[in-house]
């Protein structure tokens, strides 16, 4: 009898069904009748839109649909900018599962998209998989299908998530946390969804019983279910599955059972899903439903961005996550400091600190800053007394020190170079009165040999770097006669307005023995390369030519004699070493003065010397000379020497294999480089810096060099490091210097 009437309330609520679904499709077929008469401009202006039709399993206020829904949009929209026309159809599967109702189910969906076609078909949960596997051919039958849910690719345009199954995980943890359980109460409906999800517990579980004792309710009507939980034994964990129909019929929500069953419990409600937390579930090792949702919407964003559907793997579920509500946790005294590592703990009461921290900080913030504040102002108050002492002391200072040194000092302005205060040894060096330069600007006095100095020689280069040391300037004093300051200058303020400090020595007498000595070094130079000349020409003309007569006399003798072999081989040996020595006066004498260099030039002498010292010393020489005009013999004579002088060092120093001499000239300046590529000259200092000076090991010759270039103006420059030596030369050929070797040259 209990089963007739069981099965006479089934069929009476199937038939509901169907006439509420057949109500339904009468609705939607006057509502698609209707909708057909849409202006075809709105048609028209939704054909840029993409389509996509989403089949939920759950209905619409389904964990699944509710989770799913929110960030399949959320993704789609942000990677389609907003260009999408939604269209969802929920199965409902906890309550209508039968082959009948999915059958109505197609036609009505088919009847109501008829005139539809979509870009992509989302869906979510094993029923609705399940759907689209047997009717896409007939409802969709080319669009792709991106799913969660199904056991692989059915078809060759489906492609998404297969179904998560990882029942035992939460039950794990839960045996850590509390490992003194000894059993565990595992709660499921009756409906075919709910016995299907039991069956896979059943079989994941199935290795932990002999560790802990199971317990299966299956299908318990509500009141025996809440009373049942409510009295467990001790040591014991609930392990809430689903439930959506108890053994009588009885239909369920499951965010309603969950949470009158977890309200009920005596012991721990675990759960595998994070949506059994938010009814009231202790937690676990849990299904991350947000991870899942927005995996599937990213495959979905692929198919619709242009991918097929048949080119995507399909994906495994994301990872769980170990996810804890911190009220139960409370409830059933379990430590935070237990969960493993990484646990995320949600629904904490904050305490007063955590509620108001933000508050507390600020407040605490204005107290210390009020504080620090105070105690800077008294402190900089006693900084100020302290400074100002320490100014007035340093200020008496500076006058003391001011008026008794040695050095000329004076302090103008900036802006126009008025005189505000000078020293004695300014005024000695002057031959002002300090009447007659305080309150007067240095053009007033005419102390620059220009007006215009002033600027260029002083205040821009002051203004550009702050600070000048040691640059010359002519000063004319109160007779008219120029003195030669070597001068340091500096800013300074004085009663808000910008002033120059200056401290000068006197220089002019060095200058003067400066260019005596330059004067008598000229000299010196002259007079060596004209005793060079002159013993160069003795060797060639005197000794040479008598060493040329032995050797002829030695071979006639070798002639005429008739002596002994012994004899000849040593008459041959005297006229070999006549010949050698010879050849080696000749040498020393072109070495002393070369006679090309004052018949040929400067580039015929350069490319002669290369090749002699090649031949003597086996390094090669290379040599670029721009054709050029003579230039005057001291500057011809000087590169020689110059060039002669870095062989040399090349040849003592470098050990390179191989160097170069470059000449040419630029613009109103003749460039000589020597460049080899040995290990560099020692250096007293820093093997690659450019100051000449520095280098060591190199006798009197690199400040040789110096000095014959000073001479008429120009300068040498050396870079040294371990990749070689460079020498340059740079004498400038329109200046003094120059014409004065020119005249130096028609004198001679």
């Amino acid at each position: 009898m209990k089963c007739e009437r069981k099965t006479i309330r089934l069929l009476v609520e199937r038939s509901t069904a169907l006439s509420l679904l057949g109500v339904a499709l009468t609705w939607s077929l006057l509502y698609l009748s209707v909708l057909g008469q849409t202006p075809k401009v709105d048609q028209k202006a939704r054909s840029s839109q993409k389509r996509v039709l989403l089949l939920y399993s759950q209905r619409k206020d389904g964990p699944y649909s509710t989770a799913f829904e929110s960030v399949i949009q959320q993704t789609l929209n942000a990677g389609t900018e907003g260009r999408i026309d939604y269209y969802q159809e929920y199965i409902d599967e906890q309550r209508f599962f039968d082959q009948r109702y999915r059958v109505a189910l197609k036609d009505f969906i088919q009847r109501k998209y008829e005139d539809q076609r979509y870009d992509l078909v989302i869906a979510i949960g094993g029923a609705s998989v399940s759907f689209a596997v047997d009717y896409g051919t007939e409802l969709f039958p080319e669009t792709p299908v991106v799913f969660y849910g199904g056991q692989g690719r059915a078809r060759p345009n489906f492609t998404g998530v297969v179904r998560w199954r990882d029942l035992r995980s939460t039950i794990d943890i839960a045996l850590k946390l509390q490992p003194n359980t000894k059993n565990v109460f595992v709660i499921s409906g009756s409906s075919e969804r709910d016995q299907e999800i039991q069956s896979i517990a059943r079989e994941e579980l199935g290795p932990l019983e002999d560790r802990v004792a199971f317990t299966y309710l299956n299908g318990l009507p509500m009141d025996e279910l809440l009373q049942k939980v409510a009295n467990l034994p001790p040591d014991s964990i609930i392990y809430f599955l689903t439930v959506t129909r108890d053994s009588k019929g009885a239909q369920y929500s499951f965010p309603d059972v969950m949470s009158k069953v977890c309200a009920a419990a005596n012991s721990p409600v675990y759960g595998p899903t994070d949506w059994h937390l938010d009814s009231g579930a202790l937690g676990g090792s849990v299904l991350d439903t947000e991870g899942l949702a927005k995996e599937t919407a990213g495959i979905a964003l692929r198919v619709l961005r242009g991918e097929k559907a048949e080119d995507i793997p399909v994906a495994e579920p994301p990872p769980n996550i170990n996810l804890f509500d911190w009220r139960q946790l409370r409830r059933f005294h379990i430590s935070e400091a237990s969960l493993p590592p990484g646990s995320i703990v949600r629904f904490k009461e904050l305490t007063i600190w955590e509620q108001y921290k933000g508050r507390i900080i600020a407040v605490l913030a204005i107290l210390i800053l009020q504080t620090l504040l105070l105690a800077g102002l008294l402190f900089e108050r006693a900084r100020k007394r302290r400074a100002t002492r320490g100014l007035a002391e340093s200020e008496e200072r500076f006058a003391k020190a001011f008026k008794a040194n040695p050095q000329p000092m004076s302090v103008t302005t900036l802006a126009e170079g008025r005189y505000l205060d000078v020293n004695e040894s300014f005024l000695r060096m002057s031959g002002y009165s300090r009447d007659e330069v305080i309150g007067h600007t240095s053009n007033e006095l005419q102390n620059f040999e220009e007006p215009a100095h002033r600027d260029t020689i002083l205040v821009e280069p002051l203004l550009r770097s702050g600070v000048l040391r040691n640059f010359e300037l002519n000063f004319r004093t109160k007779s008219g006669v120029f003195r030669t300051l070597l001068s340091s200058a500096e800013l300074l303020e004085l009663a808000g307005e910008r002033c120059i400090l200056v401290a000068s020595s006197d220089i002019t007498e060095r200058k003067s023995l400066e260019q005596e000595l330059m004067h008598l070094t000229a000299q010196l130079f002259r007079l060596q390369d004209e005793e060079r000349r002159r013993i160069a020409r003795e060797l060639h003309d005197g000794t040479a030519q008598n060493l040329f007569g032995i050797s002829v006399n030695l071979a006639k003798l070798n002639q005429l004699s008739g002596g002994t072999t012994e004899t000849k081989e040593l008459i041959e040996e005297c006229e070999s070493l006549g010949n050698k020595t010879l050849q080696e006066i000749r040498t020393l004498s072109y070495l002393l003065h070369p006679p090309l260099l004052d018949e040929a030039g400067l580039v015929s002498a350069l490319q002669w010397y290369a090749q002699g010292f090649s031949k003597r010393c086996g390094i090669y020489v290379d040599v670029f000379a721009e054709p050029m005009d003579r230039l005057p013999a001291d500057f011809e004579l000087a590169l020689f020497r110059v060039v002669q002088e870095s062989l040399t060092n090349v040849r003592r120093h470098s050990g390179s294999e191989t160097a170069s001499i470059r000449l040419e000239r630029r613009s109103d300046e003749i460039f000589l480089e020597i460049r080899d590529k040995g290990r560099g000259l020692a250096t007293s200092k820093d093997a690659g810096s450019r100051n000449a000076e520095e280098f060591i090991e190199m006798g009197v010759g690199i400040p040789g060099m110096q000095q014959r270039l000073r001479q008429l103006g120009g300068r040498l420059e050396i870079d040294s490091n371990s990749e070689g030596t460079t020498i340059t030369a740079v004498v400038p050929m329109a200046n003094g210097a120059a014409q004065a070797a020119s005249a130096s040259r028609a004198s001679s």
